[in-house]
């Protein structure tokens, strides 16, 4: 895909953040693909991969490539949403999240198989599905803005997407059932149904809404063949092979002690920690100023102008001798003011 290095993004923005966007979605992209590969749960293995694939929208942004990062995010709706209800249809089939207790699947879940199967190539940037398109014109954007370093952890990460997605497909419907006692089905109308839609979704979004996307962001972007999508290409295709020779029994030395620090959840402690020691505190600091200080002043005022309203209310009694006096009263209240004023000030003159 190529594109107008600016991608439409349209305001004054300094260059130093925006670069510090590419470096943080860049890492965050490459770090969460490789916890997603480590993972056995498979809506973790997939809630990692959406933190990926955030990482991949924020590092367009920091590039300049705000219709990347937008169309990536279109797109990556589609397949995702696909890929979370697949794995909901695989959970209730299976009574179980682990992908290690599930396989061969795509014979009694043929639908949910060809289904999650879609969305699983449009995640890993299979020509041509919806996150082809929308994957490599992340890439070109950042190849435009000179940010090699970003690019390079944006393209070693499509090979690590193309891993875990994989993995899951092979550890899931490759193989043999490897819970004995489970009885697998397809899932129903009601389930299926969203799952199709998605899947229609998929398959079209890339090449059918490309072009009215960009002209709706005002931006002039066609689609063709570069080499960056070709390598791009090659390496998804890559990492599923690489998913299929892992799933057959083998290992990578160095994700043993990774994986093991993963699965001993000392990420999810310290998170927890940070979470009630810091963050909450926080929040409720925050809450209880906007609680008491600034919804207090605004209720404070507005009980003010009721308590005055209903002072001011009765003076209306509703009685015309009241009124007559009133009036009669004003009247006394003008002339005496008149007359103090000349005598102070008009005698002066």
């Amino acid at each position: 895909v190529l594109t107008d290095p600016s991608l439409g993004l349209g305001v004054a923005a300094s260059d130093t953040v925006l670069m510090f966007m590419c470096y943080v979605g860049a890492i965050t992209a490459f770090a969460a693909g490789l916890l997603a590969l480590l993972q056995d749960d498979i809506k973790k293995m997939l809630a990692f991969s959406t933190c990926s694939q955030l990482g991949y929208m924020l590092a367009a942004l920091g590039a300049g490539g705000m219709a990347a990062g937008y169309f990536h995010l279109t797109t990556h709706a589609f397949f995702k949403a696909l890929l979370f209800l697949g794995a909901g249809s695989l959970i209730h089939a299976m009574g179980t999240n682990s992908m290690k207790a599930m396989g061969g699947l795509w014979r009694s879940m043929p639908g949910t198989f060809l289904l999650f199967t879609v969305g699983s190539l449009a995640l890993a940037g299979i020509f041509p599905l919806a996150g082809f398109y929308s994957k490599d014109m992340v890439l070109e954007s950042l190849h435009h803005a000179h940010a090699w370093v970003p690019l390079g952890l944006l393209v070693a990460g499509v090979g690590l997407t193309a891993t875990y997605v994989g993995r899951s497909l092979f550890l899931v419907f490759g193989g043999t059932c490897r819970t004995p006692d489970a009885h697998p089905h397809e899932a129903p109308l009601t389930m299926m149904t969203p799952m199709v839609l998605l899947g229609a979704l998929t398959v079209g979004a890339g090449f059918v809404l490309f072009e009215p996307f960009h002209e709706l962001l005002g931006v002039d972007a066609q689609f063709h063949w570069t080499a960056l999508g070709s390598a791009g290409l090659v390496l998804a295709l890559g990492g599923i092979g690489f998913a299929y020779w892992l799933c057959q029994g083998r290992s990578i030395p160095l994700l043993a002690p990774i994986g093991a620090l993963i699965r001993s959840a000392p990420l999810d402690r310290a998170y927890e920690r940070v979470w009630h020691g810091v963050l909450l505190v926080l929040g409720r600091g925050v809450a209880w100023i906007d609680r008491y200080i600034i919804d207090g002043a605004i209720n404070g005022f507005g009980w003010c102008c009721v308590l005055l309203a209903d002072r001011a209310k009765r003076i209306q009694t509703g009685r015309a001798d009241h009124y007559i006096g009133a009036v009669v009263g004003g009247a006394v209240a003008v002339v005496l003011y008149t007359v103090i004023a000349y005598s102070l000030w008009g005698g002066a003159n």
